[in-house]
């Protein structure tokens, strides 16, 4: 007995980490003390049904909320953890069938690499926990039948749909970024096998149909349309009356701040990993695509190790003091300013191409990549249309971040380094850095989710 549970011991100490950290962690005034006095006004039954008519579809977040907040965030201190060690084995098992202890705590380190107010948003907060990271890391169990089938040829083993089916029904009604992606994966999923073997099993149809049930209770909600007219008139007053050119040019100027800004971090880190590989590739390495990028990303950390000059490709904000349109039909006519404004926005799109050329290339899976890719997209342009763009905070970056995260597990796979302990303890570094410095405010200056 003593000799089973010692083999256990790195993925023991792991969450004893985690669980620690989280008594740091108590409700904090908004959300967190709404919600915990749900329980003292109505039933379940009557808090679900309220939410859903007059404000969200997510039920499942909306039933944690009042279950857990009543008296029991205790619990939680012990589910939270379990969810984020849940979240880092199911990227490892999407991409492969036997699954270590220390590839799950590999991927777990890597969600290190977060922002911290994402991490303190979409992962610590008690609310924002239960509407991002459970959500989530449930999706990401319920893609693995698909991925299995898909990459494995793996058939699904007795009784595990009921578990998948769960998880990603779940997920489905608890998180729209989260919902759209399973969906949509597993509907491509589908076609796939179907091209390739001309027939699809009944469990993959059975679990793809309750995924896009629950993916349309959550969007079809009544009070999603009530919701979105108190956000917008609380957040942004003007939101109705945008033309959808308007969605276009402020989304872009949201998108390009929190991709390339604010989720750098897992951007140098997914750059990193990808020079390695390409240069270990013999048809990549001589490549000018590779060579241009390799440059981009010296200037990128030249930069930052300077600690000067960041504005000149992280000032985002520049752009709107000129007319975009007038501006791009009169190039000619650009002065200094003007190309400032616009360089950031050249500088990253280039950086992105390439990457995702580098990326795509020469990969085995080239269309998972691909798809993880348009994802991130995705999960960023349905904010485009959202009133609370500037109000909901950084939380809304998790999906996004998670999805960065397995394609980082990906490349290291490739490269045949995720049982790597000396890689571990290498990129160990900077999430040690980052979580040491996210405790020490809320052991300073007490618990707060917006950092």
């Amino acid at each position: 007995m003593f000799h089973k549970i010692k083999a256990y011991y790195p993925i023991l100490i792991l969450f004893t980490l985690l669980y620690s950290f989280h008594f740091l962690v108590g409700m904090y005034p908004g959300d967190d003390i709404k919600f915990s006095k749900a329980s003292e006004m109505y039933s379940l039954a009557e808090w679900l049904k309220l939410r859903y008519l007059t404000w969200s579809g997510r039920l499942m977040p909306d039933a944690a909320v009042y279950v857990f907040l009543d008296d029991l965030i205790w619990l939680w201190r012990i589910l939270n953890p379990l969810m984020i060690i849940l979240l880092g084995y199911s990227l490892v098992r999407i991409l492969k069938k036997e699954v270590s202890q220390w590839e799950v705590i590999f991927a777990v380190l890597l969600l290190g690499y977060f922002a911290d107010n994402i991490l303190s948003s979409g992962i610590f907060w008690i609310t924002g926990s239960m509407n991002y990271l459970w959500p989530i890391a449930l999706a990401m169990t319920s893609m693995i039948p698909f991925a299995d089938r898909v990459f494995r040829k793996l058939s699904m083993k007795k009784g595990h749909g009921f578990i998948y089916g769960i998880a990603g029904f779940l997920a489905a009604i608890g998180n729209e970024q989260a919902a759209l992606c399973i969906s949509s994966f597993a509907v491509l999923s589908l076609i796939t096998i179907y091209l390739k073997e001309k027939k699809v099993e009944i469990q993959l149809l059975l679990l793809t149909g309750l995924y896009i049930t629950g993916t349309c209770i959550l969007l079809f909600a009544p009070g999603n349309e009530i919701r979105w007219v108190k956000e917008a008139a609380y957040w942004y007053p003007r939101f109705p009356s945008l033309s959808f050119k308007d969605h276009l040019y402020i989304g872009t100027i949201w998108a390009f701040e929190q991709l390339f800004r604010d989720m750098r971090f897992l951007l140098l880190l997914l750059s990193g990993i990808t020079i390695a590989y390409s240069y270990k590739n013999s048809k990549l390495r001589e490549s000018i695509a590779l060579k241009l990028f390799i440059l981009l990303f010296g200037i990128v950390l030249s930069f930052h190790v300077m600690g000067r000059g960041l504005e000149v490709i992280y000032n985002f904000s520049a752009i709107k003091n000129f007319r975009v349109t007038e501006s791009m039909l009169s190039f000619w006519e650009i002065n200094s300013s003007v190309a400032f404004a616009f360089l950031p926005y050249l500088f990253w799109t280039t950086y992105l191409l390439l990457l995702s050329y580098l990326l795509i290339r020469e990969s085995k899976n080239p269309i998972f990549l691909l798809f993880c890719l348009l994802a991130i997209g995705g999960t960023l342009f349905v904010i485009f249309f959202s009133p609370t763009i500037y109000g909901s905070g950084n939380r809304v970056l998790t999906v996004a971040s998670v999805l960065f995260t397995l394609i980082s597990i990906y490349k290291i796979d490739s490269l045949g380094l995720l049982r790597s302990k000396k890689l571990i303890m290498l990129l160990a570094i900077f999430p040690f850095v980052n979580l040491s410095l996210i405790f020490f405010r809320w052991f300073t200056s007490g618990f707060h989710p917006f950092l």
